[in-house]
């Protein structure tokens, strides 16, 4: 029996827990939700990012990608916010090129406790900001016999936090984070919102974190639409923590009576409806979600209705 304990152990630590993972490496291919959060919500598509190919990047060997979507809308022929990052790979840290420099994008060294400086890039500013995020938490998974290691981390920063709660989650080495490759603003996107990573391939492994096809179309009934004028009633903050406490704001000529709340996940899903009664902006809510993502709430009442995207991150 102790002979048998110990082949085990070997076998454990023969696995490449510490060893250095290729990121991108021939075949890499990931694929993201991309959503159509719209008034009247009517598909999932995906985004896709593939054939990693060699560049000269200021004089120094890097990766680029290409890029495809997955929609009905066959119009959508402009997603620049979401091209594809250039990337080099030194060691366990990944930097991404942002104006003509390489910035730190994941750093797989990092331990329980550190805090990452990423920069954001904001295509509609000139100027560039910095979002710090927690190492909270330390594992790994095993993908076709090799352990990857992943970190969760959550926000510490105020100024990018929209960007930063986007990035927060888990991050997976050599594949990245949960959400998207690097960065981006789920909640002011315009109409069609990458919102979660489905699938991540190569030759040799795949993560899937989905429970349909990774290229799959979600077509569903949409959000109907309200024959009255909208009105803003939102929830505030945004983006939130899961479980904590949101309060209402709005414009002050919506009813105080009661109001219909529906709340839609990515993939179209309606998760939880209710009705407020007798509905004032002094009171708060706690929302029954259990998972960080992005969601669509629709609120609807006399004469009135409002669509909000809120982020809730872990």
């Amino acid at each position: 029996m102790k002979w048998i304990f110990l082949i085990s152990i070997a076998f454990i630590f023969s696995l490449p827990l510490n060893a250095q993972v290729q990121w991108a490496p021939a075949g890499a291919e990931w694929t993201y939700d991309l959503h159509e959060l719209t008034q009247a919500v009517s598909y999932t598509g995906y985004f896709r990012v593939y054939n990693p190919h060699d560049t000269i990047v200021n004089g120094e060997v890097a990766t680029t990608f290409d890029a495809e979507i997955g929609s009905p809308s066959w119009y959508l022929d402009d997603y620049s916010e979401f091209t594809p990052a250039i990337i080099k790979q030194d060691g366990r840290k990944v930097y991404r090129f942002i104006r003509n420099e390489f910035y730190l994008l994941y750093d797989f060294d990092a331990n329980f406790g550190d805090t990452l400086a990423i920069v954001i890039y904001d295509v509609s500013s000139p100027n560039d900001s910095i979002a710090y995020l927690l190492v909270t938490e330390i594992d790994s998974i095993l993908l076709a016999n090799e352990l990857i290691k992943k970190m969760h981390l959550i926000p510490l920063d105020i100024g990018n936090h929209p960007y930063a709660a986007y990035f927060s989650g888990w991050h997976y080495e050599g594949i990245g984070s949960d959400f998207y490759f690097y960065p981006t603003n789920p909640v002011n996107c315009d109409n069609y919102c990458i919102t979660a990573l489905r699938c991540y391939t190569d030759s040799d492994k795949q993560l899937k974190l989905v429970d349909y096809g990774c290229d799959s179309i979600l077509i569903y009934a949409g959000v109907e639409e309200s024959e009255y004028s909208e009105n803003k009633l939102l929830l505030a903050p945004n983006p939130v923590q899961l479980g904590s406490t949101l309060s209402f704001v709005g414009d002050s000529q919506i009813p105080t009576g009661n109001v219909e709340m529906q709340i839609f996940n990515a993939s179209g899903s309606l998760v939880h409806s209710e009705t407020i009664e007798h509905l004032n902006f002094d009171q708060s809510i706690r929302l029954p979600i259990n998972v960080g993502g992005l969601y669509l709430i629709k609120f609807s009442g006399k004469n009135f209705y409002s669509v909000q995207r809120l982020l809730v991150f872990e």
